[in-house]
């Protein structure tokens, strides 16, 4: 017996009555419904969005217990900070109060954090523009202003955490979350 998982994003199209979840499918569908927009997939990437997408965050996922820990302070809800625990305790075989690293352990990871970001960073300098397509951001760009904003979130813009992870890459993700701010919205 597991523990059900819920996925987010989603989306519901108000104009089509749609519903579609996870990042990429949601940009394939908005790019292909609505072309006059600001695609996610310029022409021509799509393959490489994609293999962008699966690698970004497959590696991504073994820094998930840095920031774990933190997301109990930005829950309100009772039982979602219930469902959080009990998901956790399922899927990592410990409470969640027992996954903060410490000393050696937690610098170690920390280190790992900054050789991929500094990885990462490497392909950024290989565009003419801010972006990884160049100038306009591309669903990449999304996908690690993404990662970017969710911790930001949990640890704090003024914690240390935040602070390491900004400045890493010589402020390549400071600015990159900077330059992303103009596309993000709430609104339809």
């Amino acid at each position: 017996m597991g523990v059900p998982v819920y996925t987010a994003p989603s989306i519901i199209d108000d104009a089509t009555g749609e519903r579609v979840t996870d990042s990429f499918k949601i940009a394939e569908y908005l790019d292909k419904q609505y072309p006059d927009t600001l695609r996610a997939f310029p022409p021509g990437t799509e393959a490489l969005q994609a293999a962008f997408y699966q690698h970004f965050n497959d590696r991504f996922g073994e820094f998930d217990l840095l920031f774990i820990p933190f997301v109990p302070r930005v829950i309100a809800k009772e039982s979602t900070l219930k469902y959080f625990h009990s998901t956790m305790l399922a899927l990592l075989g410990k409470p969640v109060d027992q996954l903060r690293l410490v000393g050696e352990e937690l610098e170690k990871l920390w280190q790992r954090l900054f050789k991929f970001l500094d990885e990462v960073q490497e392909w950024y300098a290989k565009s003419p523009g801010r972006f990884l397509t160049g100038d306009t951001p591309s669903f990449g760009d999304f996908v690690v202003g993404g990662r970017l904003n969710i911790i930001s979130t949990l640890v704090g813009k003024e914690s240390e955490e935040w602070k390491r992870i900004a400045s890493a890459s010589n402020g390549r993700w400071a600015r990159l979350q900077s330059d992303l701010e103009e596309y993000a919205s709430v609104e339809n």
